[in-house]
């Protein structure tokens, strides 16, 4: 099945633009990613490149990031890859996604992240996934 190809661009940042100029006290984030399966949330995903600004964790954004998983139930990970997506820094938010992952925080591969987010869907990597080249590969 296709993915969609990403559609965001000018829309999004001319509307977080916008939302600055309605005052400090008015604040929003984008969340990256929801993981869900069949319409059913399976996560929440917070990613940053390996030389963006860090995440503060002690922050009002993350501290709100957390509250919302854990009032749904789901695991909240923050997750910093690399800039040629050889490795991921995952780290668990909360117990749910200390649980799911094993740990608190752990360093992973590609597949080995793909790998999780489908196990978070209750399924393994598909073999046509898993045969994919990673790291600049080209799929079939």
């Amino acid at each position: 099945m296709q993915v969609r190809p990403e559609r965001t661009g000018w829309r999004d940042r001319a509307l977080s633009e916008r939302h600055r100029q309605w005052g400090w006290n008015c604040p929003a984030m984008d969340i990256d990613f929801l993981e869900f399966h069949n319409g059913e949330p399976v996560a929440l995903v917070e990613c940053k490149h390996e030389c963006a600004r860090q995440w503060d964790l002690g922050g009002k954004p993350a501290q709100a990031f957390i509250r919302l998983a854990e009032r749904a139930g789901l695991p909240a990970f923050y997750v910093v890859h690399s800039d040629d997506f050889s490795w991921w820094w995952v780290q668990a938010l909360n117990t749910i996604a200390a649980d799911k992952l094993g740990t608190t925080d752990r360093a992973l591969t590609e597949p080995e992240f793909i790998s999780l987010l489908y196990a978070l869907r209750g399924f393994n990597m598909p073999p046509e996934t898993a045969a994919w080249g990673y790291c600049g590969g080209t799929r079939p």
